[in-house]
């Protein structure tokens, strides 16, 4: 489980938030969720499929609607969240399907970043 904001009622004001999940290398991964709310438009959930981002995105998120699920067509998956200086909202809760292990990066914020459950 990836929940963002770990503790508290919003996630912070101007967080870029990195994720990358590996599964078995003959795994795919699906990641689903459970509840997503993040300021519509300005602050984005972006989904790719590898764990660079510069892979292809498969899913980018953004507003009160939760998303539909997604599968990557490898054993990994970059995921990315970024707000602007406005209106946080209480985030978001996903799942994955079998990875092995998660690595987690935080990076360009002073709070950290949601870990894994």
């Amino acid at each position: 489980v990836i929940r963002h904001p770990l503790s508290g009622d919003e996630y912070k004001i101007n967080e870029n938030c990195t994720w990358i999940i590996r599964a078995a290398e003959v795994d795919t991964i699906t990641i689903s969720f459970d509840s997503f709310r993040t300021e519509y438009v300005y602050d984005v959930l972006t989904i790719r499929d590898g764990d660079s981002n510069e892979d292809v995105v498969i899913g980018k998120f953004s507003g009160g609607t939760v998303p539909p699920s997604v599968k990557t067509s490898n054993n990994s998956a970059h995921l990315f969240f970024k707000s602007d200086e406005s209106k946080p909202r209480t985030g978001f809760e996903l799942r994955w399907g079998h990875p092995n292990m998660l690595h987690r990066h935080d990076g360009g914020t002073a709070h950290p970043c949601g870990v894994p459950a």
